[in-house]
């Protein structure tokens, strides 16, 4: 393999592809470029902010309270503003990182552990979920990582676990509400064992009976967010039975080792290692792959970081580039570094809106799909080409097409690009051919 052709696989499989300079300015080494940010990933900090999670605080307690309409009109406008903020905020770190590698592995796995903005509340509790639950644990134990988003205010109000309480407690005699199995459904069909797992609806009631009691709490004054609280007069008593284990009353405990007995077991070792390897290499990753991922999960004891790790050290992920289609905010952002255009929040918004993308409204847990048909329906082609047509337009610079094909693609480009790109009529026509040629809509 070429260095040039390698320099591409690093820069677009593992990352958000070159900036405009192209590939002959990286010049790192390949595997220390991408093994260092495993072992150093950073969090940054001005991503932090809890005018969010405040504003969140204020209508959960008005959803408590039963005047969940009365504040949507006060504050649903301010959560979107942050909202939209945050998301603005996403794209322009993915576009400016030193650690693309680490950006795309958050967006797997919050993509991964999905909560949509279907439901208000989630507006303003994004910035901190993706911040507390999700980025501090994407290359440690998996169990780390499962228990926090299992644990965040973001999770427990998305799948209706904060006012889930056992039936046959004090929480349920007088709140009216009882056992809601949403979360624990989804922990196992889609955080860990997957639907062929071996689960059965008894599991899913034993484990939604676990975690009954786990909650928000909304009453603390010096510090008004939404935290997590065990309430244990809401917590269903006596032994519950997973998976043919028994786990005697233990209060919050109950959960937690439960979820750790989740996180290494072999179906999610499975689920884990595939998912990640459609993600990132193929739509069928090739099996020897899977397994190599899957043993080092196992080894390590549900090691993050080992099983990525795995995944760069085989030659299978070195083979055939081009052979995933982008996600619409990867390709955004891959366009705006590719064309040296540093986004306003009305640029970011406006481009994902009008490629028919709402961040973090994925349809359903599952979140968004990982396979290259979802992206590359017709309709979502039409789109593409209209959004790229109309920022070939906005470019006021001088470009040659061709000559920035060739620093973005190198040995990659086709004859057939190559020929179209040369060929082009204007800047206009060579800008959008490029922005939808199969070696820039590919990674």
């Amino acid at each position: 393999m070429s260095r040039e052709i390698e320099s591409f696989i690093v820069l677009n499989r593992f990352g958000y592809g070159p900036d405009s300079l192209g590939l002959s300015a990286f010049k790192a080494s390949s595997m220390k470029f991408l093994v260092s940010q495993l072992e150093h990933p950073e969090i940054p900090k001005h991503l932090a902010d809890k005018t969010g999670i405040e504003l969140s605080h204020r209508f959960l307690t008005a959803v408590r309270a039963n005047k969940a309409k009365d504040v949507q009109k006060i504050v649903r406008k301010d959560m979107i503003k942050d909202y939209t903020s945050f998301v603005s905020d996403i794209v322009l770190q993915r576009m400016q990182t030193k650690q693309p590698f680490v950006e795309r592995l958050v967006a797997f796995w919050s993509n991964h552990f999905t909560v949509s903005i279907d439901k208000p509340a989630i507006l303003g509790l994004l910035r901190d979920y993706e911040y507390v639950a999700i980025r501090p644990h994407i290359t440690g134990k998996f169990e780390d990582l499962l228990i926090a988003v299992v644990k965040h205010p973001a999770m427990l109000a998305y799948l209706d676990n904060w006012q889930s309480f056992g039936p046959n407690t004090w929480f349920a005699k007088f709140s009216r509400k009882g056992l809601n199995e949403n979360l624990a459904r989804e922990i196992m069909e889609l955080h860990t064992l997957g639907v062929d797992g071996g689960y059965t609806q008894q599991d899913v009631i034993e484990l939604a009976k676990m975690l009954t009691g786990w909650s928000i709490e909304m009453r603390n004054r010096k510090e008004p967010y939404p935290k997590f609280q065990f309430h244990d007069k809401g917590h269903e008593p006596g032994p519950k039975t997973l998976l043919g284990r028994t786990y005697k009353e233990d209060g919050m405990n109950e959960a937690i080792a439960a979820l750790k007995m989740l996180a290494t077991h072999p179906k999610t070792a499975r689920r884990l290692a595939t998912k990640m390897a459609v993600h990132f290499i193929s739509d069928q990753p090739p099996e020897r792959l899977v397994r190599k991922m899957e043993s080092a999960y196992l080894r390590s004891g549900g090691n993050l970081g080992a099983m990525t790790r795995a995944m760069l050290d085989a030659p299978e992920s070195w083979a055939e580039p081009l052979s995933k289609v982008k996600t619409t905010p990867d390709y955004i952002v891959s366009t705006f570094r590719a064309i040296n255009f540093t986004p306003k929040e009305i640029h970011t918004i406006t481009s994902l809106d009008s490629l028919d993308y709402k961040p973090y409204k994925a349809s359903s847990p599952q979140g968004f799909s990982d396979e290259n048909e979802y992206w590359a329906a017709p309709g979502a082609l039409i789109k593409r080409t209209e959004w790229a047509q109309e920022v070939a337009m906005r470019i006021m610079q001088k470009v040659d097409p061709f000559a920035l094909g060739k620093g973005l693609f190198g040995p990659v480009m086709s004859a057939e690009t190559a020929f179209a790109l040369k060929g082009a009529e204007s800047q206009k026509q060579g800008l959008t051919l490029l922005l939808m040629s199969p070696e820039f809509q590919r990674r």
